[in-house]
């Protein structure tokens, strides 16, 4: 089957799944809540308060009244709120439509998040039928869904690792390195002004790609260190500086921190949840899962992602046995795969402490 037939099969399959499972809130969208209390509320007040209210693009007005908060602090999606907010001022007034919009970008994310998938499955070739069956599992079992129902509405966009991935294989794959690295600083900046945990992770990805690519190439040309700063450095620097410029209230508190609600090795790596959580309460007492609040939310990798882990650690002792050599290297810089395995686990175990 040809490439344009199965990105048009993904995206029917993935819409018709997405109307399935939120029949009553695609028919509603401006009708709907995803999560009326706790982070739900506040989080769609933020982002409608912003585009009805405010006066300007940068400040919050809608608490820590007479002062107001910064639009970084507030978790309202500060580029989606505030586009919606200049077409309301600028060209149609569709405020009175926002929580509709928003629910429909979310149920979109999804779409966008199964065509990327299929995207990455498709550039190591494999069968089209394997590429599009896995871009709905994986689309469709992701655990950022589950964030709808908790309320961290800027969180539940599945599309934005997928679509972040592909654009880095495009870069390693193609001799435009420069037009990818700006495609990259755009895509980059625009998670950051989604939602900084998001901006984050993509950043923390590239950074650890890119740097473990410069420091075991021994010939490094001046593109590559070029890129670097394109991808990396700008986006740290212009989201540092706008943070620095813009952002001045005072009394907040310097350490935020929540003990209840942090990822652990017992929320990422073990099911809280699943006929099979036996299994592994086998080899490893589980017991501390109850301790920790974050377990009931749902950030189980799977046991197939545990497998994978598992069989590349052994795979990687086995062949340093056998061949002798630092495989290392070839785990960081010459395959595509094993190098986004390699860095997604950085970046997983870096993020249980976020």
């Amino acid at each position: 089957m040809s490439k344009s037939k199965c990105v048009g099969l993904v995206l029917l399959i993935s819409a018709l799944t997405v109307c399935f499972l939120y029949y009553d809130v695609v028919f509603h969208l401006n009708d709907y809540l995803f999560a009326s209390k706790g982070d739900g509320l506040p989080n769609y007040f933020t982002c409608l308060y912003h585009i009805k209210y405010d006066t300007g693009y940068l400040n919050f007005n809608g608490m820590n009244y007479p002062y107001g908060e910064s639009i970084f602090m507030v978790d309202c999606q500060p580029f989606l709120s505030s586009f919606l907010k200049f077409i309301s001022n600028n060209i149609v007034d569709i405020s009175n439509y926002s929580i509709g919009i928003l629910n429909f970008i979310m149920l979109a994310s999804l779409i966008i998040c199964s065509l990327f998938v299929y995207l990455i499955i498709d550039y190591y070739r494999l069968p089209w039928y394997v590429s599009i069956f896995g871009a709905i599992a994986v689309t469709f079992l992701s655990s950022n869904i589950i964030l709808l129902k908790f309320g961290h509405y800027a969180l539940s966009y599945s599309c934005f690792f997928p679509a972040s991935w592909y654009l880095l294989l495009k870069y390693l794959s193609t001799d435009s390195k420069i037009k990818y690295s700006v495609l990259i600083l755009i895509n980059t900046l625009f998670w950051f002004y989604i939602h900084n945990y998001l901006g984050l992770i993509i950043l923390s990805f590239g950074f650890f790609v890119l740097f473990f690519k410069l420091l075991f190439n021994i010939k490094i040309n001046l593109i590559e260190i070029l890129s670097f700063i394109i991808q990396v450095i700008l986006p740290t620097l212009i989201v540092y500086f706008v943070i620095l410029t813009f952002d001045k209230h005072n009394g907040r508190i310097e350490l935020p921190y929540g003990f209840n609600y942090r990822a652990s090795i017992y929320s990422v790596f073990f099911p809280y949840y699943s006929w099979i959580k036996p299994l592994y309460n086998f080899f490893i007492d589980l017991s501390a899962q109850e301790t920790e609040s974050w377990c009931a939310v749902g950030n189980y990798i799977g046991f197939s992602t545990n497998i994978i882990i598992i069989s590349v650690f052994f795979y990687t002792i086995y062949m340093l046995i056998k061949t002798r050599k630092w495989i290392i290297k070839t785990l960081l810089t010459e395959n595509d795969l094993l190098i986004a395995i390699f860095n997604n686990s950085i970046v997983l175990f870096n993020g249980c402490s976020i």
